[in-house]
């Protein structure tokens, strides 16, 4: 796979899966550790949210990184999605011999990072601002996830 531009200088971070439900992008560093860092939803609803947390997620280049998006917004309830993250996650930790999988996100991916860990061996979890829930009557006045509560089944 071709590598893109990093969200911070000088980092290597390359497209690892690239699906309609599901977007991977890998850094290899030189630890014993990997770090799963969960997007967003983003800023712009039309477009597909971006790596986030680049430079922390990858301790500046020593820690193994999958940066995972879910690109439909579903807050993992896209079909056998937290599978599918699993099994890629299982892979790549095999690849790069990861001794321990530490998670991280922010709102949408706070809450995944949080929630994955019920499905994985997570030594740490780091959710910062959860938005663990879009039902109506939790976060009706917030007019942001009215866009995507229709893909919650």
């Amino acid at each position: 796979m071709n590598a893109t531009p990093a969200a911070s200088q000088d980092l290597l971070i390359t497209p690892h899966v690239t699906q309609d439900d599901l977007i991977i992008h890998a850094h290899r560093g030189a630890s014993d550790r990997l770090v799963l860092c969960f997007t967003g939803i983003g800023v712009e609803p039309d477009q597909v949210p971006g790596i986030e947390f680049a430079r922390t997620a990858t301790a500046n280049g020593r820690d193994n990184v999958l940066f995972i998006i879910d690109p439909k917004r579903t807050w993992l309830n896209g079909p056998e999605l937290i599978e599918q993250i699993v099994e890629h996650v299982s892979l790549f930790a095999r690849e790069v011999d990861a001794q321990e999988i530490v998670t991280l996100g922010h709102s949408m991916g706070g809450y995944s990072a949080m929630l994955i860990a019920k499905f994985l061996p997570v030594k740490s979890a780091v959710g910062l601002a959860p938005q663990f829930s879009v039902h109506p009557e939790v976060a009706d006045d917030d007019p942001r996830w009215r866009d995507y509560r229709d893909r919650i089944a």
